[in-house]
């Protein structure tokens, strides 16, 4: 595994005399995709939370404030288009990232209906993927990117 030269990537950024670190939540129905991306975002230095369901996405929004919210195409993209309609409604000021299938046209359309919501959307990351993928993909949101501030 390979590491940041400066060795601090996991290491939360400061605020104040307060470590602050990033939070995301992983929406999507799998179990085992939640737990794979909250392992991987908390080794990147994320505070993870998981929402299996859409249903629990506004308890969440007010319990964690996610600064990110990754939604999965587990399903047929129904509910993940549910999640992008809670999150406008919501005016969530976080970003978001798509997860599915490369060709996937489920993606695309959920990707332009995020746009058309006004969500603050990554370029989505494609199945299957590296952590080097998902680091490029949150990179700006990480605890110690020099362009964070």
């Amino acid at each position: 595994m390979e590491r940041q030269r400066t060795g601090e990537a996991a290491s939360p950024a400061t605020f104040g005399r307060r470590k602050v670190r990033g939070r995301v939540c992983i929406a999507d129905r799998k179990q085992h995709i939640r737990a794979f991306l909250s392992a991987a975002l908390e080794e990147l230095g994320f505070s993870a939370c998981e929402c299996p369901q859409v249903g629990q996405l506004d308890v969440i929004l007010d319990e964690q404030v996610p600064d990110l919210v990754i939604v999965g195409l587990s399903g047929d993209g129904v509910e993940a288009g549910e999640i992008l309609e809670t999150l406008a409604a919501r005016e969530f000021d976080g970003k978001v990232l798509l997860l599915g299938p490369r060709d996937s046209l489920a993606l695309s359309a959920l990707e332009e209906l995020g746009y058309t919501l006004g969500i603050a959307m990554l370029p989505t990351l494609s199945t299957p993927f590296g952590i080097g993928a998902l680091r490029q993909r949150v990179a700006a949101l990480l605890p110690n990117d020099s362009g964070a501030g």
